[in-house]
């Protein structure tokens, strides 16, 4: 008599498997986990200095209705050190209403030396401020 056919996986068949399995998924969530490391350290770098530069932007507009904006007179609108690296601006330019603020969808984007991937960027609309990171 023949032995009889086995069926299913052996141990080390199933090891295998689960090891390769893991290796896949360890890939996956480190590079998920560095995107969400350098977007954070993107907005702690950038984030302060965007809002600080467009509240001074959105003051001057108050003092000074219908001039033109002059981003070079406002040191938080300068290029900066910063704690991971250089923080640098891109301001568009405008002038103030003549009401006394900043045109609708007014922003200051704050770019990192850290990243080419992620940037701050703080709005002005329908009277208020909003900052956010986002994706290049």
């Amino acid at each position: 008599m023949g032995s009889p056919l086995q069926k299913g996986f052996t141990i080390m068949e199933l090891l295998v498997a689960i090891i390769i399995i893991s290796i896949l998924v360890f890939m996956i969530s480190f590079s998920i986990y560095e995107d969400y490391v350098e977007k954070s350290k993107v907005a702690k770098d950038g984030l302060m200095y965007a809002k600080s530069c467009l509240n001074d932007l959105l003051t001057y507009c108050m003092e000074h209705p219908g001039e033109s904006l002059d981003y070079t007179i406002f040191e938080n609108c300068q290029d900066r050190p910063s704690f991971y690296g250089n923080v640098t601006f891109t301001i568009p330019p405008a002038n103030c209403s003549v009401g006394g603020t900043l045109p609708e969808n007014f922003y200051v984007e704050a770019h990192s030396t850290l990243s080419n991937k992620f940037y701050v960027k703080c709005v002005y609309n329908e009277g208020g401020i909003k900052c956010y990171t986002e994706s290049q």
